[in-house]
């Protein structure tokens, strides 16, 4: 997340960040092995929970950043800045 979807980004990284976290996603769900049984508090599977919801969150992360088509607060773009390394000044219409 932090090499692709960090505080300097852009559209290339973050689909390469899409594509790896799907391919851990993939791996993830593949690999899965919960000890344990039905008749008892399971915190593995808790905790197999944890890390989906993480995988879930990371990709909501990722496509909210490429939805971004301007630089937010610390977080910039690199397609939108001038050549002098400063934030482009965008004017977006929306809808009333």
């Amino acid at each position: 997340m932090w090499d692709h979807c960090g505080m300097v980004r852009n559209e290339e990284g973050l689909k390469k960040a899409l594509s790896l976290i799907k391919e851990l996603k993939d791996e993830f769900w593949r690999d899965l092995n919960v000890p344990g049984g039905s008749g008892e508090v399971n915190q593995e599977l808790e905790k197999a929970g944890r890390v989906a919801d993480f995988f879930e969150l990371s990709e909501l992360l990722v496509n909210d950043a490429l939805a971004r088509k301007e630089s937010c607060g610390a977080h910039f773009r690199e397609e939108y800045q001038t050549p002098e390394g400063e934030l482009l000044e965008m004017m977006m219409s929306l809808p009333m």
